[in-house]
């Protein structure tokens, strides 16, 4: 989650997009990902497609108001590396504070160029680690 360099300090009524990407061993086939937001300092107002993803996918932002839901689907994909860029998100920063992102892999499924399959499931995230 996040910048993959530098810091990110941003004041009240400030826009900031933050970055969802995952780190597939194998072709990424599957994923979602729950996203947690601190209400009183950020506002969801937008999630798009990240580029790197093709095929069904879907966002849900302040359902509840602090989370964000991003769910992928495609068995013919071929994304994978270390930082497939799945979704932005655009938050409105609401208030003033210090507010870490984090969230949980609800679940993740690659599969090897041998075949196998790989699921990753309620896993911690946190925001610049992992990547």
């Amino acid at each position: 989650l996040g910048n993959i360099f530098g810091l990110q300090f941003d004041q009240d009524g400030d826009t900031v997009a933050v970055s969802v990407r995952v780190r597939a061993d194998g072709e990424l086939k599957n994923f979602q990902i729950n996203l947690d937001i601190d209400p009183a300092v950020f506002e969801a107002v937008a999630c798009d497609q990240g580029p790197g993803w093709t095929g069904l996918w879907s966002c849900t932002i302040n359902d509840p108001v602090d989370r964000v839901l991003v769910v992928g689907d495609n068995t013919e994909s071929t994304a994978s590396g270390s930082g497939v860029l799945v979704a932005t998100i655009t938050l409105d920063v609401v208030g003033d504070g210090l507010a870490a992102f984090s969230g949980t892999i609800v679940e993740l499924v690659s599969v090897t160029s041998g075949g196998a399959e790989t699921r990753t499931q309620n896993a911690a995230i946190v925001a610049g680690e992992g990547v």
